[in-house]
């Protein structure tokens, strides 16, 4: 009679069913928390002995609970403790040997404390370093000089066993004092005069080696011993060096030095041979064995002076043929000697302008400058081209004047003024000034001169 009435109530029904299921707790889901009735360690082993820098070992906690058989492994959840944490680590059970001595450990879950005692030893005795050739054992202090080849071997003695274990390449090896020696697995390279410690360790055992590095040489002598001079274009010079030991002997090591030049740009150098390259100084340099002596080297110009005509601006136009630049040498007024052939030609701008044995060609738009150089002098002048001009116009229109009107300017007797500026139109329809192009004539020179 009342359908929709009667399903309402069954699906309430239903719902409140749900509900009330939702509410009992599930077997398999829901578990009361654990109740513990003590701890104890997996292993009665006591004390503990672990190495230096060795593996870790690790101790496990196990968990009583009420009214069960089976213990629950509490390891990672207890909190652990060490009384001589620089002898012994631990993190989450795991103890491991930071130095040599004993440690309590201590571990507490839930109440309960669990302690035990871990020794920490070095696994070897101690650390002998000897010499890679002789096999003798190395001083802990020890004198060297810069040029000798030290090879070292590090060996870790075990007195129990009575065995030397070659530990040259597990180690590690340390300078105090990298800017005089530095040491790789044994392999010590001697830099500089002065002093340094070389330090092994390894498994927690380390031994130190205090190292004197000194020069086998108190100077070095050059030859020429002061300056060395050039002339452009000269042949490479020879500079022999000479080692001179504190007795006052004397050894050429002139192959065997370091040779090094201030300006690479002037002179270059190796193995004593000195090589002009450009006009002017440069300081050379010979190093070996922390000694060292240094020459000036002087590169002159083969002569006195250059010229270059024409040496002013100058200005080209698109479709001109080449201007002819000549330059010339000189060693005295009256002595000159045209290389214009022999020079070499560089120009700036290649987009503008080429240049060939002082052969300049236009190519478009732009100003570039053109350089002779030879024997180590150079000489330069500006060209500037311009496009094809299509007609002249004043720059500066006088608005008084009338189609086909004479421009005119007045002048007093002995004045001098600046020519009007004078523009072309170009092929592009571009204004520029061309002022500098233009050739000006006087009609009457007794009454106007143009310069």
């Amino acid at each position: 009679m009342y359908p929709s009435r009667k399903k309402s109530t069954w699906l309430s029904i239903a719902l409140v069913c749900t509900l009330l299921f939702g509410m009992l707790p599930i077997q398999g889901i829901v578990h009361a928390e654990d109740s513990f009735t003590g701890i104890a360690f997996e292993s009665d082993v006591s004390p503990v002995h672990v190495t230096v820098e060795g593996s870790s070992v690790q101790l496990k906690v196990l968990g009583t609970i009420s009214g069960k058989t089976d213990k629950k492994d509490v390891t990672s959840l207890a909190t652990w403790t060490s009384s001589n944490p620089s002898a012994v680590k631990v993190d989450a059970g795991w103890v491991s040997g930071a130095g040599k001595g004993t440690s309590e450990i201590t571990v507490k879950y839930q109440g309960y404390t669990l302690k035990k005692t871990v020794v920490s030893e070095y696994l070897y005795d101690k650390i002998v370093v000897r010499t890679g050739d002789t096999d003798q054992e190395v001083a802990t202090e020890v004198k060297a000089n810069l040029g000798d080849k030290l090879a070292w071997k590090a060996f870790a003695l075990d007195k129990s066993t009575n065995t030397n274990n070659d530990v040259t390449a597990e180690a590690s090896w340390t300078s105090s004092n990298t800017d005089v020696a530095d040491v790789n697995k044994g392999v010590i390279t001697l830099k500089s005069k002065g002093k340094t410690d070389i330090t092994i360790k390894h498994k927690g055992l380390s031994t130190k080696i205090e190292m004197k590095v000194e020069q086998p040489y108190d100077k070095l002598e050059l030859s020429p011993d002061k300056l060395v001079e050039f002339e452009y274009g000269a042949a490479s010079k020879t500079v022999t060096a000479k080692a001179k030991t504190a007795d006052g002997k004397l050894e050429d090591v002139t192959g065997k030095a370091d040779w090094t030049t201030s300006d690479a740009n002037i002179v270059e150098v190796k193995n004593g041979e000195v090589k002009p390259i450009n006009v002017g100084s440069a300081t050379v340099t010979a190093n070996y064995l922390g000694a060292s002596q240094s020459i000036t080297v002087v590169v002159r110009a083969s002569y006195q002076a250059m010229r270059i005509t024409p040496d002013q601006k100058q200005h080209m136009m698109l479709g001109d043929g080449p201007l002819q630049v000549q330059t010339f040498v000189l060693n005295s007024a009256d002595n000159q000697q045209d290389v214009s052939d022999l020079a070499e030609w560089t120009s700036s701008n290649l987009m503008a302008v080429t240049v060939e044995r002082g052969k300049v060609y236009a190519k478009s738009e732009g100003t570039a400058t053109v350089t002779a150089s030879y024997k180590g002098l150079t000489k330069s002048v500006e060209i500037t081209v311009y496009p094809t001009i299509e007609k002249l116009k004043w720059t500066e229109e006088d608005k008084n004047a009338k189609p086909g009107d004479v421009r005119k300017q007045e002048l007093i007797l002995e004045d001098v003024k600046p020519l009007p500026k004078i523009s072309g139109v170009s092929l592009s329809g571009n204004t520029l000034d061309v002022s500098e192009l233009v050739q000006w004539t006087s009609s009457n020179e007794s009454v106007v001169s143009v310069k």
